[in-house]
Parts: structure tokens; sequence; C-alpha cells
């Protein structure tokens, strides 16, 4: 199999099972930084797809790729997403309560505890 070839089947992984695409904060962005920020997600995917092809055999790739495409592969995919989106709001919550005390040390207020600690 040819560099070429292991790089399609990388980047078919990669599309596969939306591996390297950002995490949207939800937070507004101009359109001069949401282009930057597009042309740094190509050279990232790029890269990824790079090393897949570089570290991974051919026969590796074939499995996984196998894998994502059937059943029980679909229904992870659709669970990370579910995953990913409820980290991220946790994440976008707990961030929300972080407050800078006078000496530059934040206060992080968590679920399980609502006087929250001090983090130096």
């Amino acid at each position: 199999m040819s560099y070429n070839d292991k790089l399609q089947k990388a980047k078919e992984l990669i599309e596969l099972t939306g591996t390297g695409k950002r995490m949207d904060s939800g937070l507004p962005r101009s359109e001069q930084l949401k282009a930057l920020r597009q042309e740094q997600e190509c050279r990232l995917l790029d890269l990824n797809i790079e090393l897949l092809a570089k570290h991974m055999s051919e026969e590796q790739l074939d499995v996984l790729l196998n894998f994502y495409k059937s059943d029980m592969g679909q229904s992870i995919l659709e669970a990370n997403k579910a995953i990913s989106a409820e980290f991220r709001d946790r994440f976008n919550q707990t961030m929300s309560f972080s407050t800078p005390s006078d000496n530059g040390a934040f206060w992080i207020a968590s679920s399980s505890d609502n006087a929250g600690k001090r983090d130096t």
C-alpha cells in the first residue's frame, strides 16, 4: 500500500470519527477570528491525518474503519457526541463559578460543595 493510500484511509477515519474537531465554547467570535480558527483547524486535521498514516498500519486503519462503520461503532460515536456535549456544558458551568480572590487565587464552587475550595 502506498503512503498516499494510507493518508486517504487516515482521512476517512478522521472524517468518520470526528477526531480533532474543536469543542465550541459557545462564545461569539469575530469573522476574522473565525477564519483564523478554521485555518488552524485545517492544519491540525492535516497533521492528524499525517500522523495516523505514519503510525498505523493499513490493517489497523482498515479494522478501525470497519468498526466505526458498523452499528456498534456508530452507536459509540453517538455516545461520544453526547459525552462531549455534556462535558462542555458542565465545564462551562464550572468555569462560570470561578472568581478571582484578592491575592489572585481562585475560589471554585462545585455542585457538591457550594462553599467552594481555594485553588492556589
